[in-house]
């Protein structure tokens, strides 16, 4: 009798399982498609007429030549059909630029967060024009070391942005409207060891525009500045007070991210140090945040899910469903992409995307159900792209709205100063200064005087051509006589 209810028990285990995998697997997604080539990691978002676009930077780091001239790349996507990259922002100081996010507003304007190394911007411009270098205003928001953010949107338009304002220290600002000036920066947490931690990253999302959850990780000295900690907290008043810090997981815990379901349920998910193949976790709260779930496995399915790869993005579709992709390295050490669908108490069995190295994985939701796929390949240094339609309603596209005649704020918005414990380029500080930076004023796109380089080029291929033929007919009247 036992053994018929343990054959029993295995069997209906078993139709669970594949009922669940069968539910979870029924999204199909598009053929890989290359986007663009010498990119590194990149940020996109979908505006109401089901267009997307994608941001990213172009030019590599030369170790021997020093810094490359970066920029900021664009691309407009309408029915997976994709326009040509324009470069719309330049480095000011030929060094790294690291993309923090973008959104875009009620009003169509795009606005993207990036930094530096030294200083954190804000660039915006109408979507229906973000291909034209001149359309773009960018104003410096914070000036520190090394300011890593993350930028969320609410439901009133606000602009919500968690920073490491210098190497020790979380902090919050907002921006009201597009006219308005940036709040005072909001000090959350501070790294009372300096000597042993200081702070790797954050992350933040929004339950309504009164309660936002922020996480960031710490990392330490004993691990050679490695993931340490896990942290979060929370804000139930806009932002302007920050309560439930607390400690989530540690040690050798970081590279967290952090998402609010249609339900209200907040996820959070973390990595492990790179080696350690339990490299990544989740847990989720159904009260806001006062209490979490067991930490439980991302990925239970593999032997290893391992490395730091650029973290996890987030989607939710029209019926309310919390997609999310991510990458690892596997046993093999090549790192792929999944999707996971978030299955009333834990993540679904996860569907390979994308091979090549993959890195910094993102999704995002146009029309209700259209999922689009980005990541970068880190070993080719390209962006690749897959679509997918989810089982969710569709939702009607709305031209976006026309442009308004009034300046974006980027030209008149102040610059927060945050309490600095390094010093920075006197350089970046003289543009941060300036109400439009001159290093990508709009009267100078660089997209314009690249295209000198090409003219220069065939004048100086049509003169070797000529002085050529000339040479040879000499040579050959010499040979007559």
């Amino acid at each position: 009798m036992c053994l018929l209810y343990n054959a029993l028990t295995v069997f209906a285990c078993l139709i669970t399982f594949e009922v669940q995998v069968s539910a979870q697997s029924s999204v199909i997604w598009s053929s890989p498609s290359k986007v663009a080539e010498n990119a590194s990691a990149q940020v996109s978002v979908g505006d109401s007429s089901g267009a997307l676009h994608l941001f990213y930077v172009e030019g590599w780091y030369d170790t021997e030549a020093g810094p490359g001239n970066q920029a900021i790349m664009y691309q407009r996507s309408d029915d997976n059909s994709w326009s040509v990259a324009t470069d719309i922002i330049v480095s000011p100081n030929r060094t790294s630029i690291t993309l923090d996010g973008v959104v875009v507003d009620r009003d169509g304007y795009l606005q993207v967060l990036w930094n530096d190394e030294q200083t954190l911007y804000l660039s915006t411009a109408h979507a229906t024009a973000a291909g034209d270098p001149r359309s773009w205003q960018t104003s410096p928001v914070l000036r520190g070391p090394t300011p890593i953010a993350d930028i969320s949107q609410d439901a009133n338009g606000k602009l919500h942005v968690a920073v490491r304002s210098d190497l020790f220290t979380v902090s919050y600002l907002s921006l009201a409207e597009r006219e308005a000036a940036w709040t005072d920066l909001v000090q959350i947490d501070t790294v009372a060891n300096t000597e042993q931690y200081a702070i790797g990253g954050v992350q933040l999302a929004l339950s309504s525009p009164e309660t936002i959850h922020m996480t960031w990780f710490q990392t330490a000295a004993e691990v050679n500045w490695n993931f340490w900690s896990v942290w979060y907290a929370r804000s139930d008043d806009g932002g302007e007070t920050w309560s439930k810090k607390e400690e989530i997981a540690t040690p050798r815990f970081g590279a967290s991210d952090i998402a609010v379901d249609s339900q209200g349920n907040v996820h959070l998910v973390y990595g492990r140090n790179i080696g350690y193949p339990d490299g990544r976790w989740y847990q989720w709260s159904q009260d806001g945040g006062d209490t979490w779930s067991e930490p439980a496995l991302l990925f239970p399915q593999f032997e290893s899910a391992s490395g730091d790869t650029g973290g996890y993005g987030f989607a939710t579709d029209s019926a309310g469903v919390l997609h999310m992709v991510n990458s690892f390295g596997d046993v093999s050490g090549e790192a792929r992409a999944y999707h996971l669908e978030w299955v009333g108490d834990h993540w679904s069995s996860p569907q390979l995307l994308m091979e090549k190295h993959a890195h910094s994985p993102r999704l995002v939701t146009t029309l209700g159900n259209h999922l689009n796929f980005m990541v970068f390949a880190a070993r080719d240094h390209e962006i690749w792209a897959r679509s997918a339609i989810a089982d969710a309603p569709a939702v009607e596209p709305v031209a976006v709205p026309q442009e308004s005649a009034n300046t974006p704020a980027s030209q008149e918005m102040g610059v927060v100063e945050a309490t600095a414990t390094l010093e920075y380029s006197t350089t970046v500080a003289a543009i941060a200064e300036a109400s439009v930076p001159t290093a990508f004023n709009a009267q100078e796109p660089r997209s314009q005087t690249t295209n000198v380089t090409p003219l220069l080029v065939s004048v100086l291929l049509a003169f070797v051509v000529i002085g050529s033929v000339v040479l040879f007919q000499l040579t050959k009247t010499r040979r007559r006589i």
